[in-house]
């Protein structure tokens, strides 16, 4: 199971975008998104027709099979800490 910290959510909007991203922040009055851009999209509430927690990581299917285990820890690193990281 995903930490709820990093877990990402689609949002349908009312005008029926979808759109995927990690969860920054869910107020009574909005939802704040962290997109794959690396931009954060804010939604009033009234925006908001469905929210739904992912089952899956952003984190593309087999990424780890490609990096070096100095790699690896670097990257989990850098995601346990992002403000961390130069």
């Amino acid at each position: 199971m995903l930490d709820t910290v990093q877990r990402s959510v689609a949002v349908e909007t009312t005008d029926g975008e979808t759109i995927t991203g990690l969860l920054l922040k869910d107020s009574g009055g909005s939802v704040t998104l962290a997109t794959g851009s690396g931009a954060e999209s804010t939604f009033i509430r009234a925006q908001v027709r469905k929210l739904t927690p992912q089952k899956t990581s952003l984190m593309p299917e087999g990424l780890e099979v490609g990096l070096s285990a100095k790699q690896m820890s670097d990257l989990l690193e850098f995601l346990s800490n992002p403000e961390s990281t130069p």
